[in-house]
């Protein structure tokens, strides 16, 4: 507890407590690891991925953007890389289905983008 009356309910759970919560946010940690890592991934391949992805961007209609990546020390780039990402999410989709990238590892089914949405939702 502190001074003003906030408890982290973290330290008042058991071991198996925190292995079930940790379990059930695991689909939400991949989602933004994906999205994170894939942003990583463009933004740092000047010469084939940001290209490429510029391509992608233009082919589908979309403006000229990168996706900004979440840096813990800037309390709201999670919600700015999700907002983006949500935003371009057929340029997302259209630049991890294509072999040429080999970013497939990085494609979001349907369900993690359906978290993706209301993980954006709540931050707000």
């Amino acid at each position: 507890d502190d001074d003003e009356g906030f408890v982290d309910e973290r330290e008042q759970m058991g071991d198996e407590e925190w292995a079930d919560l940790e379990e059930s946010i695991l689909p939400v940690k991949l989602v933004l690891m994906k999205i994170h890592t894939l942003t990583y991934k463009i933004i740092n391949s000047s010469t084939i991925l940001l290209p490429a992805w510029h391509e992608v961007v233009k082919k589908c209609g979309l403006e000229p953007r990168v996706l900004p990546r979440n840096i813990q020390t800037h309390w709201n780039s999670t919600f700015n890389m999700l907002e983006v990402a949500l935003e371009y999410q057929l340029a997302i989709k259209a630049i991890t289905a294509s072999k040429k990238y080999d970013l497939r590892e990085y494609k979001l089914d349907e369900e993690e983008w359906q978290i993706a949405e209301q993980l954006h939702t709540v931050m707000k």
